[in-house]
């Protein structure tokens, strides 16, 4: 049985593709980089962390890498990174579940101080324990990042669950012995197909779709 659920951020309680894509355009302008379709944009955040990225979408050196993010991170954190909204019923479903005793922690590999920054503005804090994010220079790899989240919770993996929306959350998940919940309407994972090799805990296309972790009668998550 759960007792603990922690929510990656972007691709699972928050759609920020506009100011991604915004920020990754102004790198591609002002780095000589080429254009990118919109697929291809699509694709480029499929891909952690953003080092990855760059040297996987443009064939770059990883130093080249590094300075692309750090342009990308300068531009994105002057108000790109509140240019986002909250998936429809995120409220309501944070606030079913803590109704539960259910502990909530966010686990991000956003960098700390605009992950804080996207948390205070949605108002996430007021029903997540434990936020842990991603260091500036990307040493942490993502079960470092959902593990130290785990601590501050002192939450046992085998009675926690990780929704998230990537194969590097489903790999993490898998190295920490927890379990995961696969989200298909984020960057990541398109189809409860590309998740079935991970034995995903449940897949879910809408956050709305936890309902099925509330005992009968409990779940009236339709709201947002």
């Amino acid at each position: 049985m759960l007792n603990t659920i922690i929510f990656d951020m972007d691709g699972v309680l928050i759609d920020g593709s506009a100011g991604l894509k915004n920020s990754l355009l102004w790198v591609t302008r002002n780095c000589n980089l080429r254009g990118l379709t919109e697929i291809e944009m699509n694709d480029f955040f499929r891909v952690v962390p953003l080092q990855k990225s760059f040297v996987t979408t443009f064939d770059v050196t990883s130093e080249d890498a590094q300075r692309y993010s750090t342009v990308f991170r300068e531009y994105y954190k002057q108000g790109e990174h509140l240019n986002a909204r909250l998936y429809d019923g995120v409220y309501n479903v944070l606030a079913e579940l803590m109704s539960l005793g259910m502990k909530l922690g966010i686990a991000t590999y956003k960098r700390e101080d605009y992950a804080l920054d996207i948390i205070r503005h949605f108002e996430l804090d007021k029903y997540c324990m434990a936020v842990f994010s991603a260091d500036a220079e990307n040493r942490l790899s993502k079960a470092d990042i959902i593990f130290n989240c785990l601590k501050l919770l002192s939450a046992d993996p085998k009675s926690s669950a990780y929704v998230g929306d990537t194969v590097s959350d489903a790999k993490a998940t898998v190295e920490l012995g927890m379990n995961f919940i696969a989200s298909t309407y984020g960057f990541g994972f398109l189809n409860e197909a590309e998740t079935s090799v991970y034995n995903p805990f449940m897949v879910i296309d809408d956050i709305r779709k936890l309902a099925k972790l509330l005992p009968p009668g409990d779940a009236n998550l339709s709201g947002s």
